[in-house]
């Protein structure tokens, strides 16, 4: 997935305009809009576009031998960039018949936070203490949540708990650790320390029962408010055991 600014559009069919009409414009300007045409057609994904445009290159490497860059561009010029671009115009129009955008819905999390900035999601700090395939697997839930991949979502970010739950048994449970722990034999090794949090062990027992164990086995479709559902409670229990982690 590439994220285009709905603007790179605009300014190709404003570009292919200016080529259309170049009367009073300088060499320079011709062959500097050109290029940018090239660079926002193939940033797109217009590869068929970008590759038709040989009649351009071949009358922009023409320009670019003239020693006196800022020369106007002479009628006969103008005509033949003009029927150039005519042809350009109608190939971009035709390619964009095969492509779709998609717009992502408002959520009541932060988009940009979501999409750019996961660790704006926690408590200053706790993210980056996380073990790598935890930020990764968050990472990819709210990619998942950004395009109303629910089910997908509530996955990566039960994946991510887990693991970040076993980074915190670790780091509490230094003997007579579990041989394979998992979600369940980890909150009852926990239990047994005297420092346990018995809220935070609670909220966990509850995630794991109502929530991972349905989704694992699987068991469970969710809908795009219970996934955001799900991952408040996640950033919740996150944020906890993300305090005490080194």
């Amino acid at each position: 997935m590439k994220a285009l600014r709905p603007y790179s559009f605009i300014h190709t069919g404003l570009i292919i305009r200016l080529l259309r009409h170049s009367q009073g414009f300088q060499i320079k300007d011709i062959i500097g809009e050109s290029r940018k045409l090239n660079n926002n057609l193939t940033e797109a994904g217009f590869l068929v576009s970008a590759q038709g445009l040989n009649d351009l290159r071949n009358f922009v490497e023409t320009l670019e031998k003239e020693t006196d860059k800022t020369r106007l561009v002479i009628q006969s010029e103008v005509t033949e960039l003009s029927k150039i671009m005519d042809v350009v115009e109608k190939m971009v129009y035709a390619e964009s018949q095969t492509k779709l955008i998609f717009v992502l819905s408002e959520q009541r999390y932060s988009l940009d936070c979501l999409l750019y900035h996961p660790e704006k999601m926690f408590k200053g700090g706790v993210f980056a203490k996380l073990p790598l395939i935890a930020r990764s697997d968050l990472t990819e839930g709210f990619l998942c949540l950004l395009l109303s991949r629910a089910t997908a979502a509530a996955f990566h970010i039960l994946r991510a708990t887990e693991a970040i739950l076993q980074e915190y048994y670790f780091t509490k449970v230094k003997r007579g650790r579990e041989k394979n722990p998992m979600w369940g034999n980890m909150i009852i090794g926990l239990n047994k320390r005297r420092d346990r949090k018995g809220s935070l062990l609670k909220r966990l027992e509850y995630i794991k029962d109502s929530f991972r164990n349905p989704t694992s086995h699987p068991e469970a479709i969710y809908n795009i408010e219970e996934a955001q559902d799900l991952l408040g409670l996640c950033i919740d229990v996150i944020n906890s055991m993300g305090d005490e982690l080194p």
